[in-house]
């Protein structure tokens, strides 16, 4: 029961890291480039962009360390596979555009 609790607990700060390093990487993006755009980045307002990345680098980040654990695991599956609906989400509306 214990090592449940630890794989939520670690699942849980794996997510915020890569939130953290998605809003660095979003912020240090918007900052490079022209101020012309006002609050946009590629086209897209901040917590869109923010959102679009955050489910591409989730859905990344997950099915990579997984693979090195076989899919064993079952709350970082679902992550995988939510993260994977939420990328294709937004590539339709990233097209709808």
């Amino acid at each position: 029961m214990a090592m449940f609790k630890y794989s939520r607990a670690a699942e849980i700060l794996w997510l915020l890291f890569v939130f953290l390093l998605t809003t660095i990487i979003v912020v240090w993006l918007g900052l490079s480039f022209d101020k012309k755009a006002g609050s946009q980045l590629f086209g897209l307002s901040i917590p869109v962009c923010v959102f679009v990345f955050f489910s591409l680098n989730t859905f990344v980040f997950f099915g990579v360390k997984e693979f090195f654990r076989k899919y064993t695991q079952r709350l970082p599956n679902v992550i995988i596979i939510v993260s994977g609906i939420l990328v294709v989400c937004s590539l339709v509306y990233l097209n709808m555009i």
